[in-house]
């Protein structure tokens, strides 16, 4: 199995814990292509409803950023299932929130471990201060270096997520060929990436989940995806061929459901998966391992 340094198990029993993360680990800047993958793991106390308080921060790409108040560290919080209220108790949509807002945040008190943290078992948001831009101002720096614009010359990040009963798990796959297209002193350059056929990549240089039977899993990207296409192989078939550099069979096509923005596909044990998302600037390949885990 391919050893991952980033890969982190731990219990949290409240928010503040949770927010003790290495900050070297995950950052959101990391290389495509270098893979990485970022593990929860919560103890019943804390998947229980969880209140803090925290500052809210518009980033200059519209993602909205949370400061704890407890521990002063920045998180990204998950709000597709969040319930969002003004300081009236109206409910109102994320796009109504502003720098400086202080929100009461309820949710489980898990976070993934990455810089900055990432929170998806938020439940509700509050506003309980309509506060103002000035509040920022202690945190001025860090929010400064989380500004940074995505290099439009970088191909598209995924991170793929799933469930099992103990935990959350966030992986990055690495990259395997792309097409990508962006401009540059006003010029249009597209770059494309050869790269080895997917089954002939070892499966041990291969960043790789680990669940014990078909899990539903979901991907996201950095940037809007406008299709994906999900195949699988045996890994079993792959090993078995007499020289896997002259592998060439078809694989198997994989059901994939889209939903705002994110796309689900069911893994399992002993297949390998590759999928192809289709984007404004091209297309990008990635490629993951199923073990038993």
């Amino acid at each position: 199995m391919k050893t991952h340094p980033c890969l982190t198990l731990f219990a949290t029993a409240s928010l503040a814990a949770s927010l003790a993360f290495n900050a070297g680990c995950s950052s959101p800047s990391s290389s495509p292509a270098a893979g990485n993958t970022q593990t929860d793991r919560g103890s019943g106390e804390a998947a229980a409803s969880f209140t803090s308080t925290a500052l809210v921060a518009l980033l200059d790409d519209g993602s909205i950023l949370l400061i704890d108040q407890d521990t002063e560290s920045p998180y990204y919080p998950g709000l597709d299932t969040a319930r969002i209220v003004d300081a009236d108790a109206s409910e109102i949509s994320a796009d109504a929130l502003a720098s400086g807002n202080v929100v009461r945040v309820t949710g489980n008190g898990i976070m993934l471990e990455s810089y900055p943290a990432q929170y998806p078992g938020i439940t509700a948001i509050a506003i309980i201060d309509e506060g103002a831009p000035e509040n920022l101002e202690p945190y001025a720096d860090m929010i400064s270096e989380l500004n940074v614009e995505r290099d439009p010359a970088e191909p598209a990040q995924a991170t793929v997520e799933y469930r099992t009963e103990q935990a959350l798990v966030s992986l990055m796959p690495q990259t395997n060929g792309y097409t990508w297209s962006y401009e540059e002193n006003g010029e249009g350059v597209t770059v494309t990436a050869d790269v080895a056929d997917p089954v002939q990549v070892k499966a041990d240089d291969l960043i790789d989940a680990q669940v014990d039977g078909p899990t539903d899993a979901t991907v996201s990207f950095d940037v809007p995806a406008s299709d994906l296409h999900v195949t699988r192989w045996s890994e079993a078939d792959i090993s078995g061929a007499a020289d896997p550099n002259s592998i060439n069979f078809p694989g198997e096509d994989a059901q994939v459901t889209a939903s705002d923005g994110a796309y689900a596909f069911t893994i399992e044990p002993g297949y390998r998966y590759f999928f192809e998302a289709t984007f404004d600037a091209g297309t990008v390949g990635y490629l993951f391992t199923v073990r038993e885990g």
